[in-house]
């Protein structure tokens, strides 16, 4: 099975079958449908794009992997970069759109619990992988 299929894979049941993906302990409801995966390799000239259009502050993969794990010499072609997208459940799309002003309240409810369920699943894919003894880190939950 390939890395992309793998990892896809992993992302998928994590995400449909977590607990975590609940609106409540005593509520079977999902809070997101199926998340969409992709992938990018670490040398995709897009990164050197981001970074002179963003700035400076602004890492690309290699960078960012570099400055979290010291102890690995690294290339940019060397990395693939996995993204993920959480969609909303259809019922909270329908809800979201028949507001006019404010999003619907479990809209609110998805938005607030969605950080904390990104973190879990980031370390849960970055645990899967190193137990693969591929080195892996999740750049949005780090702080330098």
């Amino acid at each position: 099975m390939s890395f992309e299929k793998w990892i896809t894979e992993i992302i998928i049941d994590f995400v449909c079958n977590s607990k975590l993906n609940r609106f409540s302990s005593d509520n079977e409801e999902k809070i997101w449908d199926k998340p969409l995966v992709g992938f990018s390799k670490g040398d995709d000239p897009y990164f050197n794009f981001f970074k002179k259009d963003i700035g400076d502050f602004y890492l690309t993969p290699e960078e960012f992997f570099s400055k979290a794990i010291k102890d690995v010499k690294t290339n940019e072609s060397m990395f693939s970069v996995i993204s993920w997208v959480l969609p909303q459940s259809v019922k909270t799309r329908s809800d979201n759109k028949k507001e006019q002003y404010y999003p619907a309240k479990r809209w609110v409810n998805a938005r607030l619990s969605g950080d904390d369920f990104n973190k879990k699943l980031a370390n849960y894919i970055v645990a899967e992988i190193e137990q693969k003894g591929i080195r892996a880190v999740a750049p949005n939950f780090i702080c330098f």
